[in-house]
């Protein structure tokens, strides 16, 4: 193993440290790429997109219109260069054959808020709050 491969591993294995990667952690849905990592390299891109549409809601819409901080967060850009996620997040949603959303019946819960903003943060939110249940 050269002492770069070495370095890039070393690096890699520090990016978590049992905590959510860089990339992870900058992005505005939070998205898994680590667990979507490994669907990509299987090529299971219809479990890829699975994943991304439970996170970020409309992914098509999503892949276009994101400005990737993962990108500039990810700890390879200081090796050669950062991991192209906006690309991988592409090539999942082209590749998917099995697209139908998720039902987001929900039942009403009696309260309500307003977001502010119509950017891929605000539209996380609205998502995320959907979601929660009620105490």
């Amino acid at each position: 193993m050269s002492f770069l491969e070495d370095f890039e591993k070393t690096l890699t294995e520090k990016c978590c440290q049992n905590e959510p990667p860089f990339c992870q952690a900058v992005c505005p849905f939070r998205l898994d790429v680590k667990g979507m990592e490994e669907k990509w390299k299987k090529g299971r891109f219809n479990a890829a997109y699975r994943t991304y549409q439970n996170t970020v809601g409309f992914p098509a819409i999503v892949e276009k219109l994101c400005p990737r901080p993962c990108e500039k967060a990810c700890v390879r850009g200081r090796v050669d260069r950062a991991v192209s996620i906006g690309l991988l997040e592409r090539a999942t949603v082209e590749h998917a054959k099995r697209k139908t959303p998720n039902a987001y019946n929900l039942p009403p819960k009696g309260k309500r808020i307003a977001i502010v903003g119509g950017g891929l943060s605000g539209l996380g939110c609205a998502l995320r709050l959907c979601n929660k249940s009620t105490m």
